[in-house]
């Protein structure tokens, strides 16, 4: 879901390591992210968003993104946030008031009703860490050379899936495909359009991707938009206690 995140080429998965963090903005804001989820029949749900991130150093990222509309979902939010113990994870929803945090198994569940789930980003952000990561071959999506990373996810938490792949684009460092394996198959696939890459200071990302559920056949789009600087992020975005306030 995380649009900058993804390793520029390397030839060994130490640097890859380091480029993943380096192409993490310290800190940004999203003031307009649009996610539209399609069912097997073709009828679909769009909602909007916002999203803030800030990294406090390489290891540790912290990402808030709230709803904005349609009206039943708004003020939903969900925070990721990066300790040394690892990553933990919230969701807040309106009808329910309260907020509540997830671990487990429960971190395949479902955000906000999408193809994406809460554990993707903070699996994919701790995926060079894994000590099971590999590099594996090289090639190319929409003509653009990628190098092949994957890893076991189960070393970070309790899920169905046994592996993760990851394409990176070798020029922008931005994750172009990304592969769910469950049971030596794929169960899920993210795709970023390797046509719509943009740039944010020093910066690439994703303008465009979806994640498929290929079981379900169902998926989901994310389209980011009003990309800006978020030097002055109030740690209060990021807090467990107050990050459903919201901006």
């Amino acid at each position: 879901m995380l649009p900058w995140i993804g390793p520029a080429a390397a030839a060994d998965l130490d640097s890859i390591r380091d480029c993943v963090r380096a192409n993490v903005p310290s800190s940004i804001r999203i003031q307009n992210v649009k996610l539209t989820a399609f069912d097997r029949a073709g009828g679909s749900r769009e909602m909007m968003g916002r999203l803030f991130a800030m990294r406090e150093d390489q290891a540790q990222l912290r990402l808030m993104l709230r709803l904005d509309a349609p009206p039943d979902v708004a003020g939903s939010a969900y925070l990721v946030r990066g300790r040394e113990q690892g990553q933990e994870t919230y969701v807040y929803v309106p009808a329910l008031k309260r907020v509540r945090r997830l671990t487990g198994s429960n971190l395949d569940g479902s955000l906000f009703a999408t193809d994406f789930s809460y554990g993707d980003i903070s699996q994919i952000y701790r995926a060079f860490d894994a000590g099971s990561a590999v590099l594996e071959d090289a090639g190319e999506i929409g003509q653009r050379a990628v190098d092949r990373i994957a890893f076991d996810p189960r070393e970070q938490h309790d899920t169905r899936f046994d592996r993760i792949r990851v394409a990176v684009d070798r020029e922008t460092c931005v994750a172009l495909r990304i592969e769910f394996f469950e049971n030596g198959a794929v169960g899920k696939r993210y795709e970023a359009d390797p046509e719509r890459l943009r740039q944010f200071d020093m910066h690439w990302y994703a303008e465009f991707a979806q994640m498929r559920n290929l079981k379900q056949e169902t998926y989901t789009t994310l389209e980011v938009q009003e990309v800006s600087g978020g030097d002055a992020l109030s740690n209060l975005y990021f807090m467990p206690m107050t990050f459903y306030e919201g901006p």
